[in-house]
């Protein structure tokens, strides 16, 4: 019969133990920072999808007078803040067009930002145009 030997822990070595754990916790979790976007169409008798804030996902289609959910962003403590272009597709009578917002937009840790893409928003076009989406969507 082979007789196995258990080593359990002193009350010291366990609060120990545990002190690190926590402790290791506590600094992951202090290393990152996070805030919400939101986009606003205010763009008549359009709708935008696949909106994206650089890198970053905000909504597949958002109608016109409509509000995407917020977006919550969560990155590590140097990597904030930061800087933006939002980029969408318009879709309106069947035609598509890609575009990016001409100004870019600056979240902080614990904003909460509201970007508000309407018919006076100046936008780029994939060939370079810089015009208000007015003057696309007409």
């Amino acid at each position: 019969m082979i007789l196995l030997k258990f080593n359990f822990l002193s009350k010291t070595e366990i609060m120990k133990n545990a002190f690190y754990i926590i402790v290791v916790f506590l600094a992951l979790t202090a290393c990152t920072e996070q805030a919400e976007i939101k986009v606003q169409n205010l763009v008549h008798n359009a709708s935008l999808e696949d909106i994206n804030y650089g890198d970053y996902s905000i909504e597949y289609l958002l109608y016109p007078g409509k509000t995407s959910d917020g977006r919550v962003i969560t990155d590590d403590a140097q990597n904030w803040p930061k800087s933006e272009q939002v980029e969408f597709y318009m879709v309106r009578d069947g035609n598509m067009v890609y575009l990016r917002t001409r100004a870019s937009y600056t979240l902080n840790p614990d904003d909460e930002l509201l970007i508000v893409i309407a018919d006076t928003t100046e936008v780029i076009s994939p060939f370079g145009k810089k015009s208000a989406l007015a003057d696309i969507a007409d």
